[in-house]
């Protein structure tokens, strides 16, 4: 997708940025309100998400205290304003973290997604303006954020993807706390059914956010994108506080993951040295058979690395995709043996099976139907 996706705190804290994606380079903004974290103290947040308008100046517990009919649509009301604010040509409903169909907070969602759905066709926000340099028509895509093991049981997943599937949006987000691809198999399997369930039943597009690296595996076996970083830190972590420093890691093709090349024992250092001039690459930001170096260097080296694995995954068709995917694993694999760093974890390979599982499932349905 040629689309910039940021976070409510990103655009508050870097406006332009935006305005750089629509105005110059013709590309999509899609603005994740990040809501959930009015479920969270205020001293568990970014300090610049405090400044968007929808934000509560307390912990919200729907449980305890629902929302009125007029209080969810001032919330829907005043995210938007946010959205449009930052230029997005894609709106994200209020959203938070619930459970499964059953959940009350769950149905708070549900309501404010098809709210949202409304008024962005009230405002005709879905319409592209001719007053713009390149006028994209809005897009409504509707945030489905929990937790994996609301996932684990059958019928409640598929449930929770027929709610969604109802609702006359653009497409998906779906935000899965802790997952990665060193989660537990059955996590990730239910992860990946649900996800293209979702799809399958909509017939619409789904967007993985977070999942550290198993988004590559997501996106290999079908679905239509990643909203992710350019580092390691995207894995979707609740209650985590709010943070920032470090040292930011490099990704190497070469054995997709991200590694440590500055600030860190002297040990992971050398490797990654020796990583980078075995196996070069030839992205053009820095010298060749070196780690980049400096924030820039990294910061374009590691974009146009991952958007090439992600693009190439993302060609592969449906019935090659599990194939690609392993001898695309074994190769990395590969390489790691032979620089000191651990194999891929067997989850990669566990959502392309899922995938195809799903796929089968769905049409043998359909020829029962039919």
């Amino acid at each position: 997708m040629d689309v910039v996706g940021r976070t409510i705190s990103q655009v508050k804290g870097d406006p332009g940025l935006s305005y750089s994606a629509r105005d110059k380079y013709g590309l999509g903004v899609l603005v994740d309100p990040d809501s959930w974290r009015n479920q969270w103290p205020i001293d568990a947040r970014p300090v610049s998400f405090q400044k968007a308008q929808f934000a509560s100046r307390a912990a919200l517990d729907f449980r305890r205290r629902p929302l009125s009919s007029a209080e969810e649509d001032a919330y829907v009301r005043a995210t938007l304003e946010d959205e449009v604010a930052a230029r997005a040509s894609i709106f994200v409903p209020p959203y938070h973290v619930a459970g499964g169909p059953d959940c009350p907070i769950r149905g708070l969602d549900l309501r404010l997604a098809r709210r949202t759905v409304a008024r962005v066709r009230a405002l005709r926000l879905n319409e592209p303006r001719s007053s713009e340099r390149f006028p994209r028509p809005g897009e409504v895509f509707v945030c489905v954020c929990l937790r994996a093991d609301e996932l684990l049981d059958a019928a409640a997943r598929y449930m929770l993807a027929h709610l969604y599937g109802q609702i006359d949006a653009d497409g998906y987000l779906v935000k899965v706390a802790g997952l990665s691809e060193h989660a537990p198999d059955s996590h990730v399997r239910a992860v990946a059914d649900f996800a293209f369930t979702l799809k399958l039943l909509s017939g619409r597009r789904v967007v993985t956010v977070g999942g550290k690296n198993l988004a590559y595996a997501l996106v290999a076996a079908g679905l239509d994108a990643a909203m992710l970083g350019i580092g390691e830190g995207e894995m979707f972590s609740p209650g985590a506080r709010a943070g920032g420093g470090g040292t930011r890691p490099v990704y190497c093709s070469a054995i997709l993951r991200s590694v440590q090349t500055y600030g860190v024992a002297t040990g992971a250092i050398f490797r990654s040295e020796i990583l980078f001039a075995r196996y070069p690459c030839d992205c053009g930001h820095h010298r060749q058979g070196r780690a980049p170096e400096g924030q820039r260097e990294r910061k374009l080296h590691t974009l146009s690395e991952r958007l090439g694995d992600f693009n190439t995954a993302a060609s592969w068709t449906e019935t090659e995709a599990r194939q690609r995917l392993a001898n695309r694993l074994a190769t990395a694999n590969g390489v790691a043996n032979a620089t000191g760093y651990p194999q891929l974890p067997d989850t990669f390979l566990a959502v392309a099976e899922q995938a195809e599982l799903t796929r089968k499932r769905w049409r043998r349905s359909g020829e029962q139907l039919s």
